[in-house]
């Protein structure tokens, strides 16, 4: 989006969220952080709602915000990348599951860090699939795993045959 859709996607933003809290707002990183402290219908139909304003599909409403927009409003990445990378090792959690613990860390060392989800789980994600060492490691576990189902396998079959 461009310069004008960004400020236009603000004053939206901001409107909506003051219709559905009654709440004035001077700023839209006051509005965001209501969006964001709410548990309750704050956040439901938003998209919907600017989309209809600003005369936009609410996917691409929705796509701006969340990997464009927002990000404005947390900590950059930058410094903790090569922190981040070391606490990496090979895992047969989920992506989910090390992305939490890595985050879990982050917050116990760092209280007010405060990192874009989405961001922290596409640079886990990527150092995860590219990083040759813990790539490696990774199919070394594979490979023992392939292994062991197929050593059992055929001592399976040559008891059979027996």
């Amino acid at each position: 989006m461009n310069a004008k859709l960004k400020q236009s996607f603000e004053e939206a933003f901001i409107k909506v969220i003051h219709l559905k809290t009654s709440i004035l707002f001077d700023n839209v990183y006051d509005a965001h952080t209501e969006y964001m402290n709410r548990k309750d219908g704050v956040k439901f139909s938003i998209w919907k709602d600017i989309s209809k304003m600003l005369k936009i599909p609410s996917k691409q409403i929705h796509d701006f915000y969340h990997n464009t927009w927002s990000k404005q409003f947390f900590d950059d990445i930058a410094p903790y990348r090569q922190q981040i990378k070391s606490w990496l090792h090979s895992s047969t959690d989920s992506i989910q599951v090390v992305v939490s613990k890595v985050s879990g860390r982050l917050t116990h060392l760092y209280p007010l860090l405060n990192l874009h989800y989405q961001t922290l789980y596409q640079f886990v994600n990527y150092q995860l699939k590219n990083n040759s060492c813990l790539k490696k490691t990774n199919d070394l576990a594979y490979f023992r795993q392939k292994w062991k189902r197929t050593t059992t396998s055929c001592l399976r079959l040559a008891w059979i045959l027996t």
